[in-house]
Parts: C-alpha cells; sequence; structure tokens
C-alpha cells in the first residue's frame, strides 16, 4: 500500500489521531474530523522529514500504530508525566511557585499518561515532559511556547489572589483543602499524614500550596475558581480563532503570531499548507473545508452559555 493509498483510505475511514480529535470549535452541533485530518498531515510531515517528530495521547493506539507502520515510520511508545513549568512573571513568591510545581503530582495524584512518539531517529527522553520540551521537539515557534507556559501558570496566580483573600481565616482554609480533595475523590488523612511532624513555617507552605493547587487543577472541572475556567475557556476560544486563522498547524498561535502574516506561525502554515496540496490534495480539501466552518464567536456564546446554566458562572469572554 503507497502513502497515497493510506490517505485516501483515512480519508475514507477516519478515526482518532489527535487528543480532542472530534472537534467541537464550532459549537455542539459541528461534530468533525478536523484535527484528525491535521494530525494525519503532521505524520506526513514527520515521514518526508519537514518535522522533527510528531507526539500522540489517542485513547486508543491500535489503529494510529497500524497507520504509522504502513507509513513505515518509527514509533516509540512510554509513559509520560507531564509537569508544569513555572511563569516568568508571577505575584507568587519564588520558593512557593518552585515547592508547588515539584508537589503537584503527589498532591493530585498524577500518573504518568501512555504516549506514542513518532520520529524519524530522533532521541528524546520522555521519562518527564514540559509544554517547552513538547514545543522543541515538535518545532512549535518558541514565541507560542512561551506564551502558552505563561497562560498555564496564570491559573495559578488566579489560585495565589483568592488564596490571599481567604488566608487569615486558618480554619476556612483547611476546610477548603478539606472539600476540595474529598471532591476529587481522595482522602483527607493523606494530607494530614503530609504536613504532620513539620514545623510551622513548612507546615504554611504545604497548606498554601495544597489550597492554591486543589483550586486550580483539581481533577473535577467543577471545583476549579471561576477565574481559572474562564482562563480554560478563553483558550478553547483562541484554538478556535488559531484553527480558522493557521489550520495547518497543531500548537496555539500566540497573539504576536495571529495579528502577523510575516510570524513564525503564519510562515509554518504556508509551509505545511502548501505541502499538503501538492502532494495529498484530497486531505488538503478536508483540512480546508473542515476548518472553514470554525467559528469563535459561537464558541464563545457556547461556552459563556455553558457555565452559567451549570455552576451559575457568569462572564463575558
Amino acid at each position: 500500500m503507497t502513502e497515497k493509498d493510506v490517505v485516501k483510505k483515512f480519508i475514507g475511514s477516519p478515526f482518532q489521531l489527535c487528543g480532542d480529535g472530534f472537534d467541537f470549535t464550532g459549537g455542539p452541533e459541528i461534530r468533525n474530523h478536523y484535527r484528525n485530518w491535521v494530525a494525519l498531515l503532521h505524520i506526513l510531515l514527520v515521514k518526508h522529514g519537514k518535522k522533527k517528530g510528531f507526539v500522540f495521547n489517542p485513547s486508543d493506539a491500535k489503529l494510529m500504530i497500524r497507520i504509522c507502520q504502513k507509513l513505515k515510520l518509527p514509533l516509540k511508545q512510554t509513559d509520560v508525566l507531564v509537569t508544569e513549568i513555572v511563569g516568568k512573571t508571577r505575584k507568587m513568591p519564588e520558593e512557593y511557585a518552585s515547592v508547588l510545581v515539584k508537589m503537584q503530582p503527589k498532591i493530585l495524584g498524577m500518573k504518568k499518561v501512555p504516549s506514542w512518539i513518532a520520529s524519524r531517529n530522533v532521541e528524546v527522553d520522555w521519562n518527564t515532559v514540559d509544554v517547552k520540551k513538547q514545543g522543541k521537539f515538535e518545532g512549535f515557534p518558541d514565541c507560542c511556547v512561551d506564551a502558552f507556559i505563561e497562560r498555564l501558570w496564570n491559573d495559578f496566580e488566579f489560585g495565589w489572589e483568592f488564596l490571599q483573600e481567604v488566608k487569615e481565616d486558618e480554619n476556612k482554609v483547611d476546610r477548603e483543602i478539606r472539600r476540595l480533595i474529598e471532591v476529587m475523590g481522595a482522602n483527607y488523612a493523606g494530607y494530614e499524614k503530609r504536613v504532620s511532624g513539620l514545623n510551622p513555617t513548612q507546615k504554611l507552605v504545604m497548606r498554601y500550596i495544597h489550597f492554591v493547587l486543589l483550586s486550580v487543577r483539581n481533577p473535577v472541572l467543577e471545583a476549579r475558581i471561576p477565574p481559572v475556567i474562564e482562563n480554560d475557556a478563553k483558550r478553547v476560544v483562541d484554538y478556535a480563532r488559531m484553527f480558522q486563522k493557521y489550520p495547518f498547524v497543531l500548537h496555539l498561535a500566540c497573539e504576536d503570531c495571529l495579528s502577523d502574516e510575516n510570524s513564525p506561525s503564519a510562515i509554518m502554515n504556508n509551509s505545511f499548507s502548501k505541502f499538503c496540496k501538492n502532494e495529498y490534495p484530497e486531505l488538503y480539501e478536508k483540512i480546508v473545508d473542515d476548518s472553514s466552518v470554525i467559528d469563535p464567536q459561537k464558541q464563545k456564546s457556547v461556552l459563556e452559555e455553558f457555565w452559567l446554566e451549570h455552576l451559575g458562572y457568569y462572564f463575558k469572554l
């Protein structure tokens, strides 16, 4: 089976390649394979040496493994622990920020995620991975990677600001920690054991770190504080804007890239677009057609209405 045959077969019977392959960015009535078309393109880019590598996190890897085998593209499976990076600008004191990043996996019970790395003889240590490491491996523009790191870190800034509002009432802080631990299905006794034996200063740091982490990265989305939910909703809308403007890339373009036709993201999108149009015109048409129905304004309305209806959160994106 030739490459063209593999692409043609996938177009005729697509399946999930990207972690969020079924795309809802145009609103709930639109459920297409846009992200999966682009994921296939990026596999082909790696195959042809146009990109160093591509990282997959599909729910079912069997079909993804099969397509890479048919394309004769080397594929490595590994279990990855995803870690945070401390933002460059922050209100949180540095000593708290470093402890927060170090303690996050234990406090949230984070486990390694099965991942597959497609590459052509590129060796990378994937025992742990963060946004910067993945961005460098996949060739994302540095400006977009740095902006994404800051966006993620803003969640912790919101959590720290919330802590400042309530920290004078230690009983309230402890009650909230207990509530958030129980919401995520964990045992409060684990927290008590973790802080027992610490001196007063260490115990204070651990209390604050637990409060912030559980407020902004709670596995139960509804338990997170409203500014974090709003920040995540804005990120979804910005993805929709990016899909509309640069439909052939997978990273979230920063604001500078979105506003500049000669930006790194624009140049990358044009390069990938030309490659796809010349080599795989049917795939090119699928990407163009499915990205054309994405509507950021509609996505804004969908998210605003969803959170207002489900949790009474009102925000204007």
